[in-house]
């Protein structure tokens, strides 16, 4: 499945089939937008370069599970990845067993960025310079 975030009718088809009768922890086309544009504004903030954000990962859940049930209950999760410009896609859907007691959007770069330049791109989004040795 590859489905841009901004064809509604097409995320939604996507959602009904799997949370078919679900009544409870499952998403919405908004959930899948907002998913993308909370992504997006990580990426930002992190300075990573638009040429470096494509093939991010995103895997979202916005669910919270109270006590009661053991930490553990049936929800839907969403995972979106990022492809040229800042188009987002919805590369999968399921229903899963939740575990976090928070919402959960967890943002995973592809392989092509390393370490150090994360860590060069974040310094200067946020204005740091290293002093001359």
């Amino acid at each position: 499945m590859r489905i841009n975030v901004t064809d509604t009718a097409k995320v939604t088809a996507a959602l009904t089939k799997v949370q078919h009768l679900r009544t409870r922890r499952t998403l919405d086309v908004g959930h899948v937008t907002k998913a993308a544009a909370h992504a997006e504004a990580r990426l930002v903030t992190a300075g990573i370069p638009q040429a470096n954000r494509t093939g991010t990962r995103v895997h979202y859940d916005p669910h919270t599970v109270a006590r009661s049930y053991g930490y553990s209950a049936d929800g839907t999760q969403v995972t979106l990845e990022r492809g040229t410009g800042s188009r987002w896609f919805l590369v999968n859907v399921e229903r899963t067993y939740i575990h976090d007691r928070a919402d959960s959007l967890r943002v995973t770069l592809p392989a092509s960025i390393t370490a150090p330049d994360l860590a060069t791109w974040s310094a200067r989004a946020n204005g740091l310079t290293l002093a001359a040795a």
